[in-house]
């Protein structure tokens, strides 16, 4: 690697130099304080079900409705309705707003308010309460103790 002090071209090492963390030669190093290498992460392999996330979609507001349902807990027994998709395609379509539209007021895009239409993905608690206000509709119910 490139030594980010002199630039030469050397093995380098993590280096503390007064608050900001650099890559450096064994000559630069000498400056600061070694640290150690943060560990690489390991890859995971995505589990799909027979519902999968389209292409291209985001999982930072959805989960795959075959994964267990993790709103219940902390929610005081409410969880997502089974009608959720439903509910919302109507509830848009009675407020006279395209996909697009909806995707803009509520800051996503137009392929996340179709894979929600469709029942593709779950919504989480946060894009949820985004979708009760600017709709008007309640998305979760009451579970049912088991």
């Amino acid at each position: 690697m490139e030594c980010e002090m002199c630039g030469e071209k050397a093995p380098t090492s993590r280096v503390l130099i007064e608050g900001a963390v650099l890559n450096l030669c064994p000559k630069c190093a000498k400056f600061g304080r070694e640290i150690a290498r943060p560990p690489r992460p390991s890859i995971v392999p995505q589990v799909q079900g027979t519902r999968g996330v389209a292409a291209g979609a985001s999982r930072s507001h959805a989960q795959q409705w075959e994964e267990p349902d993790m709103l219940v807990k902390g929610t005081g027994g409410m969880e997502l309705s089974d009608e959720s998709p439903r509910m919302i395609r109507e509830a848009r379509q009675r407020s006279g707003w395209t996909q697009e539209q909806l995707g803009k007021m509520i800051n996503e895009k137009k392929s996340v308010i179709q894979l929600l239409e469709t029942g593709a993905i779950r919504p989480d608690d946060k894009l949820i309460k985004k979708l009760e206000k600017t709709l008007n509709v309640k998305l979760k119910e009451k579970s049912e103790e088991k």
